[in-house]
């Protein structure tokens, strides 16, 4: 659901304005003359030094790469028409350390596009002003996302059990801040993916008491 959504709907959304902000390295077809042209494989291809250079680089390398090619003027296309195979994550611990990498990546160079918005649209003409529109809307909600997911659940279990409004945010709540704590903590990665693994479990509980409390 997670790839259909992405591509469906924001890939061709991003398209429709002017220009695909990401094209994932396992469905990506570059231009030999692109990736050679100044700054892109020369930038792309240098060492980390600092830590904004480690999360905009090493967590989402196709993304870089994407946003090099769109800072130099290049257009980045979506073909609905292709034909493209990868293999997803099959279990928790490859689909949690996947979504580590990824989200970082996108806030970071999603907000580093932004900050230089006027040089890119001066350059580049297929990023327009409304692009740029849309990808501040859609950080917005990126960021804003957990929050109103924890919202919904606290709601939705306080509507629907005799649970009262405060108890029910402290059962949506809690899992995501003793979390927060755990990974603050000098814990082995793979004690913290068991964390992760064993709240996940605790919220779909939730939301099949939910579900069921509905009906």
């Amino acid at each position: 659901m997670e790839y259909a959504m992405c591509y469906w709907l924001q890939k061709t959304t991003e398209h429709s304005l002017g220009c695909v902000l990401c094209a994932p390295g396992c469905f990506a077809l570059y231009r030999a003359s692109a990736l050679m042209d100044d700054n892109v494989m020369k930038v792309f291809s240098s060492r980390c030094e600092t830590p904004q250079d480690y999360l905009l680089r090493d967590l989402g390398e196709d993304r870089f790469l994407s946003k090099l090619l769109i800072e130099q003027g290049y257009r980045i296309e979506y073909c609905a028409a292709a034909d493209a195979y990868t293999h997803a994550p099959e279990t928790f611990t490859d689909f949690f350390n996947q979504r580590r990498r990824w989200i970082p990546s996108t806030l970071g160079v999603t907000v580093s596009i932004l900050k230089n918005y006027r040089r890119t649209i001066r350059i580049n003409e297929s990023v327009s002003f409304l692009a740029i529109l849309y990808h501040v809307f859609y950080l917005g909600l990126y960021i804003l996302s957990p929050a109103t997911i924890t919202i919904a659940i606290a709601d939705a279990f306080n509507a629907t059990t005799d649970i009262d409004v405060w108890a029910a945010y402290t059962l949506a709540c809690f899992p995501a801040v003793a979390f927060l704590m755990i990974c603050y903590h000098d814990i082995a990665e793979e004690k913290k993916i068991i964390c992760a693994a064993i709240f996940g479990t605790y919220y779909a509980i939730v939301m099949m008491i939910v579900v069921v409390g509905t009906i």
